[in-house]
């Protein structure tokens, strides 16, 4: 793979259950391998057995995991609105959008839009503010979701970031 990158995949399922008038009586107990002639016209999806009961998990649309809109405002800060997941697999995607944000001024980081953040997510917001610093620049995390501030929190990071609440 280029670059070392694994390539990353939307967790997000639609589970519809079969319901137990219409399941087969042959049914496997355990997983099976299913075998196709041309794998290349399947779209991913899984099928999976649980306790005897089966569950088909079917596809939805493929949406990015994360993604940053980067915007340059009139009083010349940079905002960059994350939606999305930052975890390990999207963590490098986001510290490489911090990176291309970085101002000389102020750099509003907008997580209003973050479902879910772990400390991948941290450490590229921690290595933002330390290059905002060395410009001589100010990092602001934006958000309202009470589960980013608790991770915040629980790492003791309250202190180290500037915070505002978002706009309306």
């Amino acid at each position: 793979m280029p670059g070392g990158r694994r390539p990353t995949y939307p967790t997000t399922t639609n589970r519809k259950r079969i319901p137990p008038n219409e399941q087969p009586d042959d049914r496997p107990s355990a997983p099976t391998t299913l075998s196709v002639e041309d794998a290349s016209t399947i779209a991913p999806c899984t099928l999976r057995f649980v306790s005897g009961e089966r569950d088909r998990i079917e596809n939805e649309p493929e949406e990015p995991l994360l993604s940053t809109e980067i915007t340059t405002n009139a009083d010349d800060s940079v905002t960059i609105a994350v939606k999305g997941e930052i975890d390990a697999s999207t963590s490098d995607d986001f510290g490489a959008a911090l990176r291309q944000a970085l101002p000389a001024g102020i750099l509003r980081v907008d997580l209003s839009g973050v479902s879910f953040m772990d400390s991948s997510g941290l450490n590229a917001l921690v290595t933002a503010r330390h290059e905002c610093e060395a410009r001589q620049a100010r990092l602001v995390v934006v958000d309202d979701n009470p589960n980013i501030r608790h991770l915040f929190e629980l790492a003791g990071l309250n202190g180290l970031f500037e915070r505002e609440p978002p706009t309306p």
